[in-house]
């Protein structure tokens, strides 16, 4: 971190110098998309000559304003001439060469092309020409929009929308169906109680590309269903470069007005806990704990400092920075080594108002209606999110045809939160009984992930191949979550603290939580192909390859929490009316100076606060690319994972839990596309596919969500789910950047995993294996130019903007597994998480000419299951919403100053959990009861980017 730490700070004082302009590409197959190594360009009017190296990729640097031609040749394709190449100072022009093979050997036409209409071909043949179906973005098509960082950039993707401005969901289908790697590497989950990752930690200027794999091939890793996301950085940048980045934003319900903090520690800043939240020194663990009540008495006063007072503050707008620093080495005018650093942090407050309720049935008599518990009519939530990210990549080209790249992300994100509820904790006992609560939760998330790469083309052998090791640890911890609870009588001022006498659980006010998780990833892979040429009408590519993940994860919490201590003299009532900033000060702990009783401490660690967990996964894989004539392409082949998964903790006090699962998997896949022409291709794509259980889903231990107010407890029975999955797709590619879509899905699902409520617990939920789950469904693509589709020239205002949507319809069916032998009956609900529909619209403006861009875009998921009902209970259902952002950026000072304006969550409609009694699945006012509403604001932000 250090290291990482000093290289920025030496290029932030590094003396730069005018950049000239840049025009770098890629050389491409036009049939296949695949890149030609070894072609030769010449840049007129320079006279300078360049070769692509192994990944068909070329780079003319230090080139002074003008426009420019070059001219291509490979053996056994016709020439091209490109023209029309516009470069500017301090700039990067992009230009990908598509080349054709020539019709015979005598054949020496030269294409003229202008670069414009080349550069959108050559994009359009590399995801024509794709394997499977996928979708992505690349960093040239990155630049031109105002995205931040890797979440703004996969709204940008067909089938894809965000969550919370950081979570993936593809196709509708839960995250955990997801999964995500960074330069081919696996990330780990990000969050503490679900399978997912935020996508928000990298920087959007570091990205080469990002691609979404959409249906498998034996050389992808087998867990996913929705899509397999892979984040991809730059190894070595075109050019020497610094850019620095400084932004500020406004929330509409919460900069400048007054909000709710605490007292916390002098690190908090950097999303770091520095020891104030951690437990007392020479506090004994739990099996030590004393029994006696003066011994605990004494205990309690080991809490020195008690920060349980809540402060009013003015909030702050969010802010914002981040520098970059680019370095490119030449020898023998190529590239030679590169490094690429980053540092982010952002600093957003956010508020939430609304409700919470919680409702009882009786399972007996399942026509009853549900009985009202919680009635919480005020729930209000003031956040402190802290992200702060390094990024430092090393890349060393030791030739056209071998490169090493070293790439290296540490990032710390923070939540720190203030959740105030005010209502009746039990309407149908005492309506005029209430309870005024408050947690104060803090949440420390550190991920450092490495992977060294290699990349290999063995000229002579016609082989290539490439290497990949990584490693990747996650800490992540709660140093000391604190709920605090007051009893009070309607129209009354008589507040009373709840404490509890002699035990202590998680939802017991004067409660304090701590829990650490450690991870740790390691993992290695290798790929090797060849091209063998048959005859005129066939050739085959056989991919072969290996893959090796070791997980290892330990898991400890301790609850402990504030009692009443009754000595001979009794305790000292007037403590619980004391305000919450001095109720548990240090001279009310133990023995109080009047000789009556404060507060003891109570431990209500039990031995499922604990468990040790790990997985071994080794795959190996076998793959053809078969391409029959010049129209149909065959890739297929088998990939083997073997998985091991161990997990030692306990079902109570005294029994043991010990797991080790061994399950080999055969996993088959088939991709057939037909090109009916040059523009239009249909694809046929089967495999089968798993998802596993987290060791979070298989332990026991029960984590009570004060946000919600219910238990998340886990399920040590559950098995892995087995997806077989059949796309067909059919796509037009007119032209000009533009696409048109449709794809139809079926996945069928043995065992799926889900999260459903308990019904042996009130207010509990738990992971349940469902028998099986069908879900299929209909994809909806174009993307356009409104030059093209209302028939105007090129040129024009209308050939700026690209208008561009997509929308997912989705039905699903589930066959529940019976509890206790009852089943509830129900199948053709959706899965849990699966959303009806997903829709994405925008439309993009962009003037490079003027330096002006500009989009708007909308985005609606539909309502999905939030948690699954047992037995008669009905569903918790999420309400779908929409949401519309729009941005605008101006280039300045010859491009190197860049203003972005962005508003985000323009509609500000209310997220509403709701239990769906008409079984509509749509929320209903009059008929359907609210589980948790909340309100959120839109957010302005103004950032401003200066590259040197």
């Amino acid at each position: 971190m250090r290291a990482a730490i000093t290289i920025i700070l030496l290029g932030l004082f590094s003396i730069t110098q005018a950049q000239k302009g840049t025009i770098t590409g890629k050389v491409i197959n036009a049939s296949t998309g695949d890149v030609l190594v070894g072609a030769t360009l010449n840049l007129t009017p320079t006279n300078r000559k360049a070769a692509t190296d192994q990944n068909g990729q070329f780079t003319f640097r230090e080139l002074a304003d003008g426009t420019y031609l070059i001219n291509v040749s490979f053996t056994g394709y016709s020439g091209k001439e490109v023209s029309e190449i516009i470069v500017k100072n301090g700039t990067i022009t992009d230009v990908n060469i598509s080349l054709a093979l020539k019709v015979n050997e005598l054949d020496n036409v030269i294409i003229r092309s202008p670069s414009a209409r080349e550069n959108q071909g050559a994009l359009l043949i590399s995801q024509k020409n794709s394997p499977v179906v996928s979708d992505g973005i690349s960093a040239e098509l990155i630049r031109k929009t105002p995205d931040r960082n890797s979440g703004d950039v996969l709204k940008r993707i067909s089938g894809v929308s965000i969550q919370d401005n950081k979570f993936a969901v593809v196709r509708g289908l839960n995250d955990r169906y997801n999964a995500a790697y960074l330069n081919g590497a696996p990330l780990p989950s990000s969050e503490n109680d679900r399978k997912a990752f935020a996508f928000d930690i990298f920087p959007a200027n570091i990205l080469e590309n990002l691609v979404i794999s959409k249906t498998a091939s034996p050389d992808l890793p087998g867990e996913f269903a929705g899509g397999i996301i892979n984040i991809s950085t730059t190894a070595i940048p075109v050019k020497n470069f610094t850019s620095i980045s400084v932004g500020t934003g406004y929330n509409t319900i919460t900069t400048f007005k007054e909000g709710l903090n605490y007292k916390g520690g002098k690190s908090d800043w950097i999303g770091l806990d520095d020891g104030t939240r951690a437990i007392p020194n020479g506090l004994p663990q739990t099996v030590d704990f004393p029994a006696g009540s003066s011994d605990r008495a004494k205990l309690a006063k080991l809490y020195t400092t008690n920060n349980w007072g809540v402060n009013s503050r003015h909030i702050l707008p969010n802010s914002s920075f981040q520098i970059s620093q680019g370095l490119n080495i030449k020898r023998r005018g190529t590239d030679f080594f590169g490094l690429l650093v980053s540092a982010t942090y952002n600093k957003t407050f956010s508020y939430s108002a609304g409700e919470l309720n919680s409702y009882e049935y009786n399972r007996d008599n399942p026509s009853d209606p549900p009985i009202p518990r919680a009635k919480y009519a005020t729930v209000n939530t003031h956040s402190e999110a802290t992200l702060a990210g390094l990024v430092a990549n090393f890349s060393l080209k030791l030739n056209s045809n071998n490169k090493i790249s070293f790439k290296n992300i540490l990032s710390v994100n923070a939540d720190d939160r203030v959740i105030m509820l005010d209502g009746q904790p039990d309407a149908s006992a005492d309506p005029e009984f209430r309870t005024n609560a408050s947690g104060l939760w803090y949440t420390s998330n550190v991920i450092a992930t490495s992977q060294l790469y290699g990349d290999h083309n063995l000229s002579k052998s016609k082989i290539k191949f490439n290497w990949l090791v990584s490693y990747g640890q996650v800490d992540r911890k709660i140093p000391d979550l604190r709920q605090l609870n007051y009893a009070y009588s309607e129209g009354q001022d008589n507040y009373s603290a709840g404490i509890v006498t002699s035990t202590i659980s998680s939802d017991n006010s004067g409660s304090r939580f701590y829990s650490n998780t450690n991870e740790k990833i390691y993992s290695s892979k290798f790929d090797l192909s060849r091209n063998f040429d048959g005859k005129k009408n066939f050739q085959t590519i056989i991919k072969a390859g290996a893959y090796y993940q070791y997980r290892n994860r330990s898991f400890d919490a301790r609850l402990l929490g504030f009692g009443i201590y009754r000595p001979s003299d009794g305790f000292n009532n007037n403590l619980l009316s004391l305000s919450q900033d001095k109720i548990f000060d240090t001279a009310n702990l133990g023995l109080t100076a009047n000789g009556k009783g404060g507060f003891l401490l109570l431990d209500g660690t039990n031995p499922t606060f604990a468990y040790d967990a790990s997985s071994t996964l080794v795959a190996s894989y076998l793959m053809f690319d078969n391409r029959i004539g010049k129209k149909i392409r065959a890739v297929y082949g088998l990939r083997m994972e073997s998985f091991e998964q161990k997990l030692n903790s306990f079902l109570d006090f005294t029994t043991p839990l010990v797991l080790n699962t061994q399950k080999t998997d055969l996993l088959p896949s088939v991709n057939l596309v037909y090109s009916v022409n040059a523009k239009q291709n249909i694809r046929v794509s089967y495999s089968k596919t798993v998802n596993r259980p987290e060791f979070r889903e298989l332990a026991p231990f029960a984590f009570f969500d004060f946000s919600n107010r219910i238990v998340v407890g886990g399920n040590p029975n559950l098995v892995r789910a087995s997806i077989n999955n059949f796309d067909l797709r059919y796509e037009v590619y007119p032209g000009k950047g533009q696409l048109l879509s449709v794809s139809g899905f079926y996945k069928h699902f043995t065992n799926p995993i889900e999260l459903t409520s308990d019904p042996n617990n009130f207010n509990s939920t738990a992971y349940q294996n469902a028998l099986e789950g069908k879900n299929y469904g209909v994809e909806l693509e174009f993307r356009t130019q409104l030059s093209s589709l209302l028939g105007t020239n090129d040129g024009t205002l209308l050939s700026h903007f690209i208008a561009s949507a997509n929308a997912s319809f989705i039905f699903s069916n589930v066959k529940e597994a019976p509890f206790a032998g009852v089943v509830k009956g129900v199948e053709n609900r959706s899965l849990q998480g699966q959303s009806p529909y997903l829709f994405n619209a925008g439309l993009s403006y962009n003037q490079p000419g003027y330096g002006w861009s500009a989009s708007v875009s909308a985005n609606r998921v539909g309502q999905r299951i939030y948690i699954v009902g047992s037995l008669n209970e009905p569903d918790t259902w999420e309400q779908g919403r929409t949401i519309v952002d729009f941005q605008v950026a101006k280039s300045l000072l010859n491009n190197k100053l860049e203003i972005k304006l962005n508003c985000r969550d323009l509609l500000r409609q209310k997220q509403i959990f709701f239990l769906d009694l008409d079984e509509s699945k749509s929320y209903h006012k009059n008929k359907d009861l609210i589980f948790n509403a909340r309100s959120y604001g839109s957010v302005i932000s103004v950032t401003a980017t200066y590259k040197f």
